[in-house]
């Protein structure tokens, strides 16, 4: 249920026609071999529809009903609710359906027997009483809400404050249209649920509506309320002498527009009569051409929907059509307001009077059938089909306009029609981005404007009904149309079997794909044709977007977009150079998304397993880095490869991680955005109209390092990151509390990475860098700072989808974890994977579950496809070598912090790990040995050295899993002045465990495979990787680092007094472990190790103060085996 909801229907409990959920004529076992579709609501996380092949595990004694309830249960965690179904949900009706020998039911859910407005669904048996499908919406964790259901005012008092709101709003009402209704709904608006009655009205005069108030029944407040009248914008029509034959009778001598040979009958009155009906002294009318029109376009229209679906009206039960004409002055409008059609008698200028269209007779009285079926909610996307629908059987009516046009005989400003099916963006808009209806589902109106663009988005869904009719090509995508009469029976059983009232798009295509299935067969013509066609409009089935758009044919081209930026001081802006490959059809309207990896590596180190290089032919982009241009340029989107500032073709000199390089990336999603200007090499201006201007980028280490400080900037237009192994603050890159892990990296880098032809013009530039960076103090500074990005995670706007490996030595884990940690408190969406590799990607060491997903995100974010993938748990874990485990949060949400003390060793072996301080004054001494390695250094644990200590635990009874980052506390005293600190956090166990160390842990073998479309310059194929395995003795888990004279700050580093006992705390790096029955938990402590820092060249001695030092494990389990 969306915020501000608005129903076309009587009420939701109220269902007077007929209808069924409708069960595929497909066998139980295609059913099941299929597996289960599952689309998920957008607000509420819940299954929308679920189309499977599901019974009980017995059957036997169990009604129809029993059933179908019992399914609901089994369903109970998908929906979120607990405990006895029948308390949440009533059945409202229930229908045999003798032409397939199914069973349906359609429920509304209720909260303490009150039902929830708009929560309607149905359920369907096949003729073996299995449940083949679920269509609709459910509020989740209704046993948690608090909602008051005493009521203090009457129904009466409600209709009497609805009136008195209505009459401020539009003047007084001599007399309502039919009765006034009330009906007892909880209510959701703005995220609170209201127990209210719904008060629905209409009338006719002073103004046309269908008024629908929620009144709180416990204080008589107007909660929410909205004029669910629908009506044919700005429609108006004129009468043309067009000859019509219709019922009438004949009464005392006087005919009148009543006929009683159709249901309850059809009646047209004169609004501008008191609303009587229209007679005639004589056979012929000739006095009134709108009443005349009116009358015989209802009798049509009746007609149509008796013989097509033996729809007796449009409640299936011979409702009255009434219509009313000459409604209010030079009113240029028609409108359905839930009982009757009322018809504007236009301006004359710029509409005829609006009687006159059969097509509109036709799209009024379809509102009345939805109202009776679906009731689909009238804003936003399931409004958008409500006017659909309309627009689609009023195609149906008026056969005659093969041009698939709406409302064309009442415009008379020189526009073509209101509306045109076939041809959508022919029609001006000025509403829309591009001044046109939409044609896709990427060009949709997602504004406040006409409702969330009911009328506006209507024309995406009548597109995909124009092509299954009448087939074509649309946007690269052929549809093998079925004609008029397969396509009216399919969204006609969609409509009154399958939609309800939040459907939306998606549902949509899944419901008329299940209409076709019911009529035609699985694998049949109609099914393929509203497959094709929905692909052709952008919604998309399973919520994966599929692949229609010729990767050969694709546009290729360069933008050089103008900056503010001047890095090598030459007095020219720099230009970024970014490389684009998008759909040909974008050059005819199609707009798409764009995949961005912005890159210092395009023309040296190459990207990706390969060391894929840019490749240029006459001057244009040919072959692009990475798989993500063959396989996703043909699912509608363009892939944007940015050369980062100083390098390739872009401008001036690397900054290595400035913010002159954040800017540059800036400066193409502004471009992209319509913000800035770009061109081509010839300075001939370049616009980004084919773009929708939303940006997701993608990268591993220095390019999801510029993804992540891009994101910091909180620029509009980028919706995702995908940071692969990547910097979250430079400082952590090169140092760690005040060591060094190696000099001259910022000024090396920006030489590496440079264009070659310009790194002698950069030299002051890299001088600048290794001033900056001083790497004599390794204290934190302004330059640092400014690389920073975690600082800054509160401007963060863009969801992320982080991945890391656990054992990256070259960007470190504490990037991830520090980053991840501030999203998480600002409340970014995100998502993690983290694996037991080093500096990895995922294409690589998990190809196949890494390209779903991938593929799913970009979708989710960019595209706007609401496939679960938020819904499903945030972390994806590597415990052992390609075992993968999925967890809600990381850290673990059940990690408790284990505080191990240190105790002294007997006989000169290792000490102890416990959980108890270690009693009196113990203390331990080691010496700074600058030759020391790390493997020196925590192998051969028993043997005493001086140049370490070691702490062990006792062997572990069960697992212990490490989730998290681990502390390290020492107190100690220092002589020298100043030493190195090291920590190591080991598990002292044999155990086969990813080789991290050779080759990152992966190894390329000869298997290839093919990920999207190739081109003759660039292959979509790419070899496989295995990962590494070794059996060892032991794994170092975790490391962490501190100059003991940055104990007080980074800024500033102090000479420590020798006499002096000084606290030292320092994190580790994070990891996620599992730590086996049978080994041990290890603690190294050392000064230097030359392995991984600069190591200290200066004799001192740490003497531990064992009573205080201390270790902080974020631990789930095993505190019992310390």
């Amino acid at each position: 249920m969306k915020k501000n909801m608005i129903s076309s229907v009587l009420a939701l409990s109220v269902v007077i026609g007929t209808f069924t959920t409708g069960s595929s004529l497909a066998t139980a076992q295609e059913a099941a071999a299929q597996g289960p579709k599952i689309q998920y609501n957008d607000q509420y996380d819940t299954p929308s529809y679920i189309v499977e092949n599901w019974a009980p595990k017995s059957k036997k004694g169990l009604s129809k009903k029993e059933i179908a309830f019992a399914y609901l249960g089994e369903n109970g965690q998908k929906f979120k609710l607990k405990g006895d179904m029948n308390k949440h949900f009533k059945v409202t009706e229930e229908q045999a359906d003798k032409k397939t020998g199914t069973y349906h039911f359609r429920l509304i859910e209720q909260y303490k027997g009150i039902p929830i407005f708009g929560s309607d669904s149905t359920i369907a048996l096949d003729k073996n009483d299995n449940v083949t499908s679920f269509f609709g919406e459910v509020v989740p964790n209704l046993d948690d809400k608090e909602i008051y259901t005493e009521t203090a005012i009457s129904d009466k008092d409600a209709i009497k404050l609805a009136k008195e709101a209505i009459e401020k709003k539009i003047g007084k009402v001599d007399k309502y249209d039919g009765d006034v209704t009330s009906e007892q709904f909880i209510y959701e608006f703005e995220g609170k649920f209201y127990n209210t009655y719904l008060i629905k009205a209409s009338t006719v005069e002073p103004k046309v509506g269908y008024w629908h108030y929620f009144v709180d029944a416990t204080n008589g407040k107007i909660v929410d309320n909205y004029n669910a009248a629908q009506e044919v914008t700005t429609f108006g029509y004129g009468v043309f002498n067009n000859k019509q034959m219709f019922e009438a009778q004949l009464i005392d001598g006087v005919y009148g527009m009543y006929d009683s040979t159709r249901g309850k009958g059809v009646v047209t009155n004169d609004a501008k009569n008191g609303n009587k009906m229209v007679t005639s002294s004589s056979k012929m009318f000739n006095q009134d051409g709108a009443a005349v029109d009116a009358h015989a376009n209802a009798q049509k229209v009746y007609d149509y929907f008796l013989k097509t679906f033996e729809r007796n009206s449009v409640d299936d039960n011979g409702q009255q059509l009434i219509s009313a004409v000459h409604v209010n002055t030079d009113w240029n409008n028609a409108s359905w307001n839930g009982r009757q059609m009322s018809y504007g008698d236009g301006d004359g200028v710029t509409y005829h009077n609006f009687a006159a269209g059969l097509d509109v007779a036709a799209h009024e009285i379809a509102h009345g059938v939805t109202q009776h079926t679906a009731n689909l909610v009238y804003r936003n996307e399931s409004g958008a089909l409500n006017e659909s629908m309309s627009d689609i059987f009023a195609a149906m009516v008026d056969r005659d306009d093969h041009e698939w046009l709406i409302g064309e005989k009442i415009v008379k400003d020189g526009r073509r029609a209101l509306r045109s099916m076939s041809n959508p963006a022919e029609i001006v808009d000025t509403r829309t981005d591009s001044g046109f209806s939409p044609d896709h589902w990427s060009k949709r109106y997602i504004g406040t404007l006409d409702s969330g663009g009911v009328h506006i988005n209507s024309s995406i869904n009548n597109k995909a009904a124009y092509l299954i009719s009448e087939g074509g090509k649309h946007y690269g995508v052929t549809v093998k149309g079925v004609g008029r009469e397969a396509t009216e029976q399919i969204y006609y059983r969609a409509l009154s079997k399958y939609l309800t009232a939040s459907s939306n798009f998606s549902m949509m295509r899944q419901a008329a794909i299940q209409a076709a299935t019911d009529l035609y067969g699985t694998n049949s013509t109609a099914v393929k044709a509203v497959n094709a066609a929905y692909d052709a409009v952008g919604v998309f089935e399973n919520g994966l977007s599929q692949a229609r758009y010729s990767y050969k044919d694709a546009i290729r081209e360069t933008v050089y977009i103008q900056t503010n930026l001047d890095t090598n001081k030459d007095g020219i802006p720099d230009r970024i150079a970014a490389d684009i490959i998008r759909p040909k059809e974008t050059e005819d309207g199609l707009v798409v998304p764009v995949i961005m990896i912005a890159s210092p590596y395009y023309d040296n180190l190459g990207r990706g397993n390969e060391s894929q290089l840019k490749k240029y032919k006459n001057g244009k982009p040919d072959s692009f880095p990475l798989y993500f241009d063959n396989y996703f340029v043909p699912r509608g989107y363009a892939v944007v490869q940015v050369d980062m500032i100083g390098t390739n073709q872009s401008d001036g000199c690397p900054k290595t991680g400035g913010t002159e390089e954040t800017e540059g990336v800036v400066a193409v999603i502004d471009w992209l955005n319509g913000r800035t200007a770009g061109t081509n090499k010839s300075g001939n201006e370049m616009k980004a109209s084919w773009s929708t201007g939303k940006v997701g980028m993608y990268g591993k280490s220095y390019d999801g390092t510029l993804a992540n400080a891009v994101a910091a900037t909180g620029v509009k237009g980028l919706e995702t990151i995908v940071p692969v192994g990547s910097i979250s603050s430079w400082y952590d890159y090169y140092r760690s509390n005040g060591t060094v892990y190696f000099t001259n990296g910022p000024n090396n880098l920006a030489n590496t990475v440079g264009n070659a032809l310009r790194r002698a013009q950069c030299t002051p530039v890299r001088e600048e860098l290794r001033v900056g960076a001083d790497d004599a103090t390794g204290n934190y500074n302004d330059f640092w700072d400014s690389r920073d990005y975690v600082k800054n995670a509160d401007k963060v706007k863009a969801s992320v989808f982080m991945i890391h490996g656990l054992n990256d030595l070259n960007v470190k884990a504490n990037n991830y974890s520090q980053w991840w940690e501030q999203l998480a408190q600002n409340k970014v969406p995100r998502k993690i994977w983290l694996t037991q590799t080093g500096h990895t990607e995922p294409f690589d060491y998990r190809r196949d579950e890494w390209v779903k997903t991938i593929h799913r995100w970009f979708d989710y974010w960019l595209l706007g496809i609401n496939n679960g993938i938020m819904d499903e748990p945030m972390a994806d874990i590597e415990h052992d070598p390609n075992v993968w485990e999925k967890h809600s949060s990381w850290p673990d949400i059940n990690t408790k912090k284990v505080t191990l003390r240190l105790g002294i060793g007997e006989n000169d072996t290792a000490g102890s790990l416990t959980t108890n301080p270690a009693e009196g004054k113990p203390t331990i001494s080691f010496t700074n040995n600058p030759l020391l390695t790390e493997t020196q250094a925590v192998t051969n644990q028993l043997t005493k050295r001086n140049d370490r200590v070691v702490f062990l635990s006792p062997e572990l009874t069960e697992e212990v899993r490490l989730s998290g980052v681990p502390e390290f506390e020492i107190h100690g005293k220092v002589s020298g002045g100043e030493a190195n600190l090291t920590a190591y956090l080991v598990d002292y166990g044999t155990g086969t465990r990813v080789d991290y160390g050779n080759g990152e842990g992966i190894q390329t073998i000869s298997t290839v495979d093919c990920i999207g479309d190739s081109s003759d310059a660039d292959s979509a194929c790419y070899k496989r990787v295995s990962v590494r395995t070794k059996t060892s003795a032991y794994e170092v888990v975790s490391r962490g680092w501190m100059d003991t004279k940055n104990y007080n700050s980074l800024r500033v580093g102090e000479i420590l007094n020798p006499d002096q006992t000084y606290r030292f705390n320092f994190k580790g790096l994070p990891h996620d472990y599992l730590f086996k029955p049978g080994h041990k938990i290890g603690i190294v402590i050392t000064s230097s190790t030359r392995t991984n820092t600069v190591a200290k060249q200066k004799a001192a001695t740490i003497e531990m103060d064992l009573g205080k030092s201390k270790i902080d494990l974020p631990t789930v389990g095993g505190k019992g085996d310390f």
